[in-house]
């Protein structure tokens, strides 16, 4: 059985517009960020880990200051730890300028020496940062438990799961490279619960269009005419569909 924890979050994930499984990695990095300012600002594992991959992805780097802004009202730990990360880049720029310039023969056959001994530094080339990973691990943790409540407990999860906006795009394929052998059931019926979606959303969609031609410009559109297209959009960003819309903005329209 998944633990209780993990399933107690998903319940509360499927009540929320959006992939539940986004809002779980969401919600798992702003726990982590909250975490981070209140216990793990002079922690180093998380400076080591901070420095290693100058700093976090521009999403999460943002995460920090304005989850601490929201908890103290300052950046105390924002300051801490990024002029630790400065200092850090700095140096190794300098390093890798020293190690790059080429001014004349005799420095460019010691840059030749330079990179055959690795002395160069080394950009960081991974894919997200430490907060990305942490947040992804329980998106996959909890996109398993989904499927195993499903499997184990379908009369109350299939239910919750038809009330949400269920899995996106990024989610579905998961779920199909990752466990169509493990939950072949759960996953199929998510699939074909998708599926049928899809079609639904691109006949609405069909028909606004068909609605915003000219012999058929007074016809009126139906409410599921005109939201598809964002519920399509939803499906494929994983975003809840009333956030791809301005506050305010009528969709039936074109002027």
């Amino acid at each position: 059985m998944p633990i209780a924890s993990i399933a107690y979050d998903l319940k509360d994930r499927l009540e929320e517009p959006g992939c539940p499984i986004c809002q779980v990695a969401v919600h798992s990095a702003e726990r982590f960020v909250k975490h981070l300012h209140w216990w793990l600002i002079n922690d180093g594992s998380i400076r080591e880990s901070l420095l290693r991959d100058w700093g976090y992805c521009p999403q999460h780097t943002q995460l920090v200051a304005y989850v601490e802004a929201q908890m103290f009202g300052d950046w105390l730990g924002t300051n801490i730890l990024f002029q630790a990360l400065d200092r850090h880049i700095a140096a190794e720029l300098a390093q890798y300028q020293v190690a790059t310039r080429a001014s004349t023969p005799l420095r460019r056959i010691l840059d030749f020496f330079v990179r055959r001994l690795h002395l160069q530094p080394e950009i960081p080339r991974s894919v997200g940062c430490d907060i990305c990973r942490h947040s992804q691990f329980a998106a996959a943790s909890t996109l398993s438990a989904l499927l195993e409540e499903i499997q184990i407990d379908p009369e109350r999860w299939q239910p919750l799961y038809l009330h949400s906006d269920g899995l996106c795009l990024s989610h579905l394929l998961q779920a199909l490279q990752r466990h169509a052998e493990k939950w072949p059931s759960p996953v199929q019926w998510v699939l074909a619960n998708r599926i049928e979606l899809l079609h639904r959303q691109a006949d609405a969609m069909e028909e606004y269009a068909l609605k915003c031609s000219w012999d058929r410009r007074l016809d009126e559109k139906t409410e599921e005419e005109l939201h598809a297209w964002q519920h399509s959009l939803a499906f494929l960003s994983g975003y809840p569909a009333s956030a791809l819309l301005p506050p305010g903005q009528d969709t039936g329209k074109r002027e």
